[in-house]
């Protein structure tokens, strides 16, 4: 269950890893990191120390993982944890997390359980934080729908309209990705891409291009502005994504026989 990244996918293991994958060569196991991420883990380490059994589902370890889920959970809201919050926002940071109000991290962490489990009996909830006065509840609303890809089609208009009022960049990157997978890349993808070129934070431009590079060939028309980034870009994360992507939406990257702009 790996999470792309571009200079990694430059590298010729990773190359060739992923033409094994698109082969149909790998194992069961080997192809793991190519499939995606179950909503839990869980291993028994002693028997299993390479953790490739995961026993979330089986109903003989269901109190351990109960348990476990709740220490967790208690944990991250003893330490007020930030790891919910898109980078770029407001929210960031000790104080700002932390003042009255600001961060309702108990409601965060039903929000981002219940997108994990990519179920659309979800979408109402989902569609209703998206008009939450909170930005971090609106931005997991809209991951919550992302997630689903094209089983959100039932709340395609509410997206639509948020998406034309959305303040925060950072939620309305994961809106505009999300209208994309479901067909709507106008006016989505002309944003993402004048984002990815203009915008003041890098981290939001890093953003718009991870969304860029998850929607397929949708993301054609932003092929100039990827050059230019890959080029010129303000750091090295944004010219390594956009080189990357530059390549494969050019038709020029091939899983273990690329050759990358310098």
């Amino acid at each position: 269950m790996g999470q792309h990244q571009a200079y990694a996918w430059q590298q010729k293991g990773y190359q060739e890893w992923e033409q094994a994958h698109l082969d149909g060569t790998l194992n069961t196991v080997q192809d793991r990191f190519w499939r995606p991420k179950p909503a839990e883990e869980l291993y028994d380490l002693h028997a299993d120390p390479d953790e490739v059994v995961n026993l979330a589902t089986d109903p003989a370890h269901r109190a351990t993982l109960d348990r476990l889920r709740a220490a967790l959970d208690q944990h991250l809201l003893d330490v007020v944890d930030n790891g919910f919050i898109p980078e770029g926002s407001p929210l960031e940071g000790y104080d700002a997390s932390r003042a009255p109000g600001a961060y309702p991290l108990a409601r965060v962490l039903d929000l981002a359980g219940a997108a994990i489990l990519r179920d659309p009996a979800r979408i109402p909830a989902f569609t209703a934080g998206l008009a939450d006065p909170n930005e971090v509840i609106r931005y997991w609303a809209a991951t919550g729908l992302l997630i689903l890809a094209d089983r959100a089609t039932p709340a395609a208009e509410t997206l639509a309209a948020r998406f034309a009022v959305e303040a925060s960049p950072q939620v309305k990157v994961v809106i505009a990705e999300s209208l994309t997978l479901l067909g709507r890349t106008s006016p989505a993808v002309s944003w993402l891409t004048d984002t990815l070129g203009n915008h003041a934070d890098r981290r939001v431009r890093l953003q718009a291009l991870n969304a860029l590079t998850h929607v397929g060939a949708a993301a054609k028309p932003a092929m100039s502005a990827l050059l230019w980034a890959a080029t010129f870009g303000p750091d090295e994360y944004l010219r390594n994504g956009s080189r990357h992507l530059w390549h494969v939406l050019n038709g020029s990257y091939v899983p273990a026989n690329s050759v990358f702009l310098p």
